[in-house]
Parts: C-alpha cells; structure tokens; sequence
C-alpha cells in the first residue's frame, strides 16, 4: 500500500509473512492481536529516521524486481544471487552506504515478517565493499575542517547576542561543540518534533564535578543515537569570547525556557515560542559564515573534530569516540 517511508517495513507485507504462515492458524494459539504485538515490539528496535532509510531501501527492491519481473515469492527470502544482482545494479549510481543500507533494510524486513534470511553474508559483504569503491564522486563529501574557537570568535561578531534567535544559536553552537555532542542532540528536526522522553531540557542540566574534579555543567540526553537510555555530556568553562558558560547563561537570560521545555527555545518575531531547529540553526550559521567569509564545509561534525583538534587531552578523545560509537565515519579522522 501506499504509506510513509517509515511504514514500508511494516505494512510492505512479503507474500509468506509470519501473519500468513500456517502454523500460526493451527498449532499456535495466537490471535491476530498477538501478531500485531509481535510486529509493533519487533518494529520498536529501529528509529524512525533508520526506518525511513530503510524503507527506501525496500521501494529500491521492489523497483528493481518489477523492472525485472521478478515474481513476488522470490523475493522473500531472498536468494543471495538475486542479492548480489541487486547490489551489482545499484553499483556506480548509489553511495556505499546508501547500497549497505538498502541491504540492511531488506535484512531488517526478512526479521521483522519472521523469514529466514538465507543469505551467504560473507560474499554479499565482498559486493558492498566493492560497491562503496564504485561509488559516484558525486556522492562523496571531501574532508571537513575542523571547528575552532577562532571560527565560533568570528560567527559571534556577526550574531546579535540581545535578540531571541542569536543568543540561542549561540549558546548551541558552543555548548555542542565543548561538549563534542551531535548537533542533532541539542537541535530538533522540525518546529513539532519536541518529546520529553527523547529530547533536553532545561531540567535536564545541573552543574556537577568533572573526571579532574573541576567544575562543570552536565546535560543529561534522555536519548542518543547510541544510549536509547540516554547519557550526560557536560563542558567546562572556557576562557575567551567562545566559553559556553557564558552563551548558555546569556541564552537563559534572554529567553527563559521553562525546566519542562526543550532546552534551546527562543521567540520567534511574531512572538510565539519556537524550538531550535537544526536547520534554523545552520540557515543562521550560514548567514554569519558568508559576512566574515569564512571557508567552512558540512559543519555537524566538524563540531567534534574541532574540539580533538583544539585539545591535548587523551581523555577527550576517549570520550568523543565513545560517544561517536555508532559513526565510524570520524574514527577516519584519528584512526
């Protein structure tokens, strides 16, 4: 049927899914409503954003099988040829990852529906790491320079520290990158994303002592893209222009989100309250970045390289790689 990316891996039903399979009518005393809990506690174990990857890694399969008339019962479970194929095709035109991801989608699909996953996992592993090497250069971000506290200097001169919108781009900027957190942590996808459950805020911040016993401000995440129970970063006090102990502080001054609110609020012009979105943020940044002419590529990551870059402190590193666990793509930079 037709339905949100997010909702193919559930309602993209194979032709012997576990709800068909005999057994289920027979030996088995369980109802429809048992089914349903199994998809739904099954389903629970990925996010909505790798959902979304992998349902476009299921409308992939799917195109690719009907342009091939691949009949529907061959292509649940898969056989590791037509895998192979598959992976061949998109070869050259998708991204390694992008490919690994649709591979990963049709996995988490075969799971989900209770088939077996018959494939031969060491020769489609061998594909997709010819395929990332066939990837278009179009798909390819070069390195990204690394964050300084000279680059956030010369982003504050431009910004109205006194007004909603720049104070509280501000204190994220310097928070994120002090406490080497993912941007996406500390910022929201869109103005209607905010879950107490799953994002920051102001009473999850408490001042506490470091590894080193020095003062320090603690952010605890109800969740992360690797602690779904959540974690606590925390930044010192910095000395200069850049030190987020003063932009957070300015930042509550000047908008006082309320403790049960997302953490990085601000009063949009028209005066309705308003939650930091990452693109908000980055449209600002950008602005900022174009006035002083700084040369700055893709920056979400380039927050935590620069911290690395900015200290001499093999504990940070530790620290930030740990956090980083689940993106291998930074471990390029210092591995």
């Amino acid at each position: 049927p037709h339905c949100l990316a997010r909702d193919r891996l559930r309602l993209w039903l194979p032709v012997s899914s576990r709800a068909l399979a005999p057994e289920t009518h027979s030996s088995l005393p369980l109802t429809n409503d048992d089914l349903e809990r199994i998809l739904s506690v099954i389903g629970a174990r990925w996010e909505i954003r790798t959902r979304e990857a992998y349902g476009f890694g299921l409308l992939v399969l799917h195109g690719w099988c009907d342009s091939r008339r691949v009949a529907e019962p061959l292509r649940c479970p898969i056989s590791t040829t037509l895998l192979l194929a598959l992976i061949s095709s998109c070869a050259g035109s998708y991204s390694g990852t992008a490919i690994r991801n649709i591979v990963y989608g049709i996995c988490a699909w075969h799971v989900l529906h209770g088939q077996h996953w018959l494939v031969v996992w060491n020769k489609v592993e061998t594909a997709l790491e010819g395929a990332s090497k066939l990837s278009p250069t179009s798909s390819r971000r070069p390195e990204r320079a690394p964050w300084t506290p000279e680059i956030m200097v010369r982003i504050r001169e431009t910004l109205d520290l006194n007004s909603s919108l720049d104070s509280a781009v501000f204190a994220c900027i310097t928070t994120v990158f002090w406490s080497a957190a993912r941007l996406g942590e500390f910022t929201l996808n869109s103005l209607s994303a905010f879950d107490h459950q799953k994002h920051i805020t102001v009473a999850n911040v408490k001042r506490s002592v470091g590894p080193g016993g020095e003062p320090v401000m603690a952010f605890y995440l109800p969740h992360t893209k690797c602690a779904t129970n959540g974690e606590e970063v925390y930044w010192a006090r910095q000395g200069g222009p850049a030190d987020p102990g003063w932009a957070y502080m300015n930042h509550l001054q000047i908008n006082t989100p309320r403790p049960d609110k997302f953490l990085f609020s601000w009063t949009h012009s028209s005066g309705k309250r308003r939650v930091l979105t990452k693109t908000e943020l980055l449209r600002r940044i950008n602005r900022s970045v174009c006035k002083q002419q700084v040369c700055l590529q893709c920056m979400v990551m380039a927050f935590a390289l620069g911290l690395c870059w900015n200290t001499s402190c093999a504990a940070s590193l530790s620290t930030l790689l740990n956090h980083w666990a689940a993106g291998p793509a930074i471990h390029l930079y210092f591995i």
